[in-house]
């Protein structure tokens, strides 16, 4: 019995520590980017950390959902390339 509320092996807890390292860096990467006199897309580079924790974290999934609701014309072709994305991946 584990004692991991997910299911899966340690592989999985790797992959989902992975997955909140890797989108919290590119979150603080992008919000320092974002900073007026730095060049870069900072808030290209903070959009791809909020997706990559979407999977993760419940209330993003909420605020991503209320956004479609809003927003469906903008946020469509995102939604059609995360599925596209996910069944290259399955």
């Amino acid at each position: 019995m584990s004692l991991s509320p997910h299911r899966g092996s340690g592989a999985s807890l790797f992959i989902r520590i992975a997955r909140w390292v890797g989108g919290i860096a590119l979150i603080l990467v992008g919000l320092a980017l974002s900073v007026p006199g730095i060049p870069g897309p900072g808030i290209i580079v903070l959009l791809i950390g909020v997706f990559v924790l979407l999977p993760e974290s419940p209330w993003l999934r909420k605020k991503y959902a209320a956004l479609k609701r809003r927003y469906p014309r903008i946020i469509e072709p995102i939604d059609r390339r995360l599925r596209r994305s996910r069944n290259r991946a399955a």
